[in-house]
């Protein structure tokens, strides 16, 4: 979510879609009493009719009829908070909880998107009951009757046919899932000057190089450093949660960050070889695998198909996407998945933390990688 939506934010009253909190909830060591007010306010948003996203602001001291106040919190973390809310639920609710900076102060926010109802707690929890329907309505929380639960069963019937789908970035060789917020520590550098570099192999006194030697190989190490060096791979994971299969399902992800670098596999450097002919031999760079990355002036655009993801499956990009910066930068990815019976796309944020490190290298230290590549 970004800064300027909260602050249109500030100037609306709560309703059910919208609560400010001052203080942090209680959770880290808090009793189940404390950590039960958490839950309920996340069932009664869920549960709530309305035709858009909810958001609980907090940090937030709220103003009634005015602009309410942004005062900074302490921060959850959205996974802890997940295990702690699908573990005691009948069913997941889709939601997530994010750190947003509003005039120098960090606000969480708690998103709860609009998705089948109802939703009810399987266990007695603190002074909360088991199935029991909290519903959100204007500014309070009560609970549903047997008439609503009924219509909210109706609504679910007929939008079933709608899968309901989670969201991650994550490393493809190893098929692991990062964090919420993605923290990246990359090496950038500088090299010396083509014309210092040395000509690689033997040649026969003509100036023709003998075995097929790539003459540039130690050139095309120095660009390796400089070009691909500081670039971390991501490939991004759809999982489906719903029991309806989730048809052409396509991510794009959107970095409004000029100043990234954001290439496919096929477009990156590739590896420094030592025989000419290979090195022009880039089967990847010819090979459509489903990834595509766009750039105008805003930023980039990397668009992933996924195909069909059976319920209960999880599908992965069949490439990574590389993503780098040339200087420590904090930023914003902004995702949407479309899909052929998805109603409208789903929409989904992550922060970005890279931690760039600087290094120069000297014409020996680039002859001596190039010579222990391969040994």
């Amino acid at each position: 979510m970004q800064a300027d939506e909260i602050m249109a934010l500030l100037w609306q009253n709560e309703s059910e879609t919208l609560d400010f909190k001052r203080d942090q909830y209680p959770f880290d060591g808090a009793a189940e009493d404390e950590r039960a007010e958490l839950l309920k306010d996340i069932l009664a948003f869920a549960n709530a009719w309305r035709t858009s996203p909810a958001r609980i602001l907090i940090g937030v001291q709220e103003v009634k009829h005015g602009r309410s106040i942004p005062v900074g919190t302490q921060h959850l973390l959205n996974r802890t908070l997940q295990t702690f809310v699908q573990s005691k639920v009948n069913r997941p609710i889709v939601f997530s909880y994010e750190a947003v900076e509003v005039e120098g102060k960090s606000i969480g926010v708690i998103e709860i998107l609009v998705q089948d109802r109802p939703f009810f707690l399987t266990k007695k929890f603190g002074k909360l009951e088991a199935n029991v329907v909290y519903i959100r309505r204007g500014d309070t929380t009560g609970t549903a009757d047997p008439d609503e639960i009924a219509q909210m069963g109706v609504k679910r019937e007929e939008s079933r046919s709608q899968p309901v789908l989670e969201f991650s970035f994550g490393d493809l060789e190893r098929r692991t899932k990062y964090d919420e917020e993605i923290q990246v520590q990359t090496q950038c550098f500088s090299i010396p000057s083509d014309r210092k570099i040395p000509r690689y192999g033997t040649n026969n006194g003509l100036g023709i190089t003998l075995n097929n030697e790539n003459e540039d190989y130690y050139a095309d190490v120095a660009l390796y450093l400089r070009d691909v060096m500081h670039l971390k791979a991501f490939a991004v994971v759809v999982a489906n949660g719903s029991r309806t299969t989730a048809q052409q399902v396509v991510v794009r992800v959107r970095f409004a960050e000029p100043e990234l670098e954001v290439v496919t596999s096929g477009k990156r450097r590739p590896e420094p070889v030592r025989d000419r002919y290979m090195k022009f031999m880039r089967p990847d760079a010819f090979i459509n695998a489903g990834v595509d990355v766009t750039r105008d002036e805003d930023g980039f655009e990397v668009e992933l198909e996924l195909g069909d993801i059976q319920p209960g499956t999880s599908a992965w990009s069949r490439q990574s996407f590389y993503l780098g910066c040339r200087a420590n930068k904090k930023f914003e990815a902004a995702i949407s998945i479309s899909g052929h019976n998805l109603a409208e796309p789903m929409r989904f944020k992550q922060q970005f933390d890279f931690e760039v490190e600087h290094h120069s290298v000297s014409v020996q230290q680039v002859v001596k990688l190039g010579d222990s590549f391969g040994s």
